[in-house]
Order: C-alpha cells, then structure tokens, then sequence
C-alpha cells in the first residue's frame, strides 16, 4: 500500500517513466551486487530469454502504466485497483490451463470486479481521468500475465531472475523517457529521495 504514496511522492519531481527507470535501474545494480556477493548463477538460453520477457511485462510496461496513472490518479484508489492482481493472476492461470477453474474463484472475481466497477463510477463523476484509470488496471493485467508467464519458465534463483527483469524494465523505461522527451534529473528534494530510496530497497 506503501508504494503507490511513494510513486506519487517522486512524480511530483520526476517525470513517470523516468522516475521508474530510476528505481528499477538502482534496483537491479543492487540485485546483481547480491547475485556476484552469493555466487547465484545466471540464467541461459530459454530461461534467460524468459526473464527478459518477464522483466518487460512485469517492470517495464507494468510500471510505465502505473507511473503514469498516479500522475493524475490517487495512490489509494490505484491500490485497490492493483488488488485485482492476485485474482486476474489466477484467471489468467486457468484460462492458459496452468490451474484448474473453481467456483469460489469465480464468486471472489465476481466482487472484486463489480468492486472496482464502483470505484470507476464513482471516479467518473470526479476529477480523476479516466486514462489514468485504465492505465492502472491495464497494468493489473500486465502483471497478472507476468505472473502466470513465469511459471512456465525453467527454476531460476529469484535474485537473479529480478536482476535482469528489472534490468530490462529499467531500460525500457529510460527508452521512453527519452521519447516522451521527459527531463532525466537527478532528485533533489529530499521527499523525492527518500521515496525514491524506499521504492529501491523495500519497494523492490
């Protein structure tokens, strides 16, 4: 719940994408310090093809849709929007076969959606923008999807796994940056690092 006050926080200073790579690319310079201090082996061939993919629907478009969201959206709204996750995650797990359908699966789906639909309505007569909106939930989606696609993958350690996923989010983030022709600064203000520094080492 944390997560989505500091994303907010840090886009009052940064620009949404660039804010993103910034967390994944520190992020993921961490996460292969810890890989190259344990000994973990990085992944090859498949599996390594399957953690940049993941790391494209997980990091990459995944936060690019949130960041941008809550430029506009409130961080508590997207939170339960982002609540969705667990239980997309498991109709996309049946839907692709990877689980079995169960109806009270289906009853807790049933609430959750008629819960953010509420939510959608209420904000329709607000001042929130629908696209931002659909951006969060969309990015629900897209980590749902990366959820069950890892699955499939062959075992990995998660630390390396995390590494080159954030690695691949950060620098396709930082691809649009540059074509939303975002500022690429450096934070100053301290709630800004601060944010930043909770969205690198607890966030992540």
């Amino acid at each position: 719940g944390v997560n989505g006050t500091a994303i907010r926080v840090g886009n009052a200073e940064l620009a949404p994408f660039w804010g993103a790579a910034l967390r994944f690319g520190l992020a993921s310079i961490i996460l292969f310090a810890l890989v190259g201090a344990r000994r973990v082996s990085l992944p090859r061939g498949r599996a390594l093809l399957g953690g940049a993919i993941y790391g494209l629907l997980s990091f990459g478009i995944t936060f690019a849709l949130v960041n941008w969201g809550l430029v506009e959206a409130p961080a508590g709204m997207a939170q339960v929007v982002l609540a969705l996750v667990p239980l997309l995650t498991l109709l996309l797990a049946v839907t692709q076969r990877i689980e079995r359908f169960r109806l009270q699966s289906a009853a807790g789906a049933l609430i959750s959606v008629v819960g953010v639909a509420i939510i959608f309505g209420e904000r329709l007569a607000g001042a929130v923008p629908l696209a931002s909106m659909l951006a969060i939930l969309v990015a629900a989606v897209s980590i749902s999807e990366a959820n069950v696609f890892v699955k499939r993958l062959p075992r990995t350690h998660p630390l390396a796994n995390n590494a080159i996923g954030m690695g691949v989010g950060a620098v396709i983030l930082v691809a649009l940056a540059f074509v939303a022709g975002e500022p690429l600064v450096v934070p100053a203000a301290l709630p800004t690092v601060l944010s930043l520094g909770y969205l690198v080492l607890i966030g992540s």
